[in-house]
C-alpha cells in the first residue's frame, strides 16, 4: 500500500496482479512524509485517535483494505483518490 500526502491517492496492493512493478514506478514520485506501508508504525500520521492497528498473518503489503479503511482519518479517506490493480481472471490463475 502506498500513501501519497502529496498526489493525494492511495493505491492498495493486490495479490498477483503486478502490484511490486507499479508500486516500484509509483515509489520514484514520492516526497517526503508519503507512506510505503511496511510495518504498521508507518500509518500512525493518518490513523485516527486511539486506533489500533490489527494484527496480521503474512506480509504486511496486502493487508485488506476492510481492515485499514476504519483506521484511517475520515478528512484523507474521504479526499483521497482511491486505486488498485487487478490482472485478466485468466492470467491471474495461470499466475496462481
Amino acid at each position: 500500500m502506498i500513501i501519497s500526502l502529496r498526489h493525494n491517492y492511495l493505491y492498495i496492493r493486490t495479490k498477483k496482479t503486478g502490484s511490486s512493478t507499479i508500486e516500484a514506478l509509483l515509489q520514484q514520485h514520492l516526497a517526503d512524509g508519503d507512506i510505503v506501508l511496511k510495518k504498521s508504525e508507518d500509518l500512525a500520521p493518518l490513523l485516527k485517535p486511539n486506533a489500533k492497528f490489527p494484527v496480521v498473518r503474512g506480509p504486511l503489503t496486502h493487508v485488506a483494505i476492510s481492515q485499514i479503511m476504519p483506521l484511517l482519518r475520515e478528512d484523507f479517506w474521504n479526499r483521497a483518490f482511491t486505486f488498485t490493480s487487478e490482472r485478466h481472471p485468466y492470467e491471474k490463475a495461470v499466475s496462481l
